[in-house]
């Protein structure tokens, strides 16, 4: 966890980058809900040292479903959004993870007109946390258990289709302790995943 400093960066420079305003009725606005699919691989492995190594080692393979729902127009772009998300682990440790959070959700960032880049933060439950823990140097640890944890996703989404009705993501999720916030833990579970997402 003392590496994030550039994870934090990355997404403090999202959220405060300049975004073009756009009317009434563009990409987004006119379709409040979203839902979403995607599947990746999952890894127990520290998030810094995935980011040190370049190196996921890889435990299982993570499928997960997720809504979300605009709650306000903040403006140039951005929606204050509530999210929730339900994820198994396959081919590994299997775990049950139940997400629910806020997030930001900013329509057309840097100028890319027909994509969204999502934020989002809260708290998540796993059934059966993972029993071993990969941390830095490749070193092993066992896992303390803790199932109600902090969870984070950083989403990108670009339109495959004209009217904007389909997406593909690109999905970051992270499940940790944040910092001592909710346990003394540290990460439990990082996945990057692919899928589709479908506005209405």
């Amino acid at each position: 966890m003392r590496y994030w400093a550039p994870v934090v960066a990355l997404c403090m420079a999202a959220i405060f980058a300049p975004v073009a305003a756009q009317a009434e009725g563009d990409y987004g606005y006119d379709d409040p809900w979203t839902v979403r699919f995607f599947t990746g691989p999952f890894s127990t492995k520290y998030l810094g040292a995935i980011v040190m190594s370049a190196n996921m080692h890889p435990t299982a393979l993570y499928a997960g479903a997720a809504v979300d729902r605009h709650l306000l127009y903040l403006g140039w772009g951005t929606f204050l959004i509530a999210d929730a998300e339900l994820g198994q682990t396959w081919f590994g440790h299997h775990d049950t993870i139940y997400s629910g959070g806020l997030g930001l959700q900013i329509n057309g960032p840097f100028g890319f007109r027909h994509s969204t880049l999502t934020l989002e933060d809260g708290p998540s439950w796993g059934t059966d946390p993972p029993h071993l823990i990969i941390g830095y140097n490749e070193k092993v640890y066992g896992g303390q258990g803790v199932r109600f944890l902090n969870y984070m996703v950083i989403e990108d989404a670009i339109a495959l289709t004209r009217d904007g009705k389909w997406d593909g993501v690109i999905r970051l999720y992270h499940r940790s302790g944040m910092f001592g916030v909710f346990s003394h833990s540290d990460d439990e579970g990082t996945t990057f995943g692919l899928g589709v997402r479908y506005r209405f």
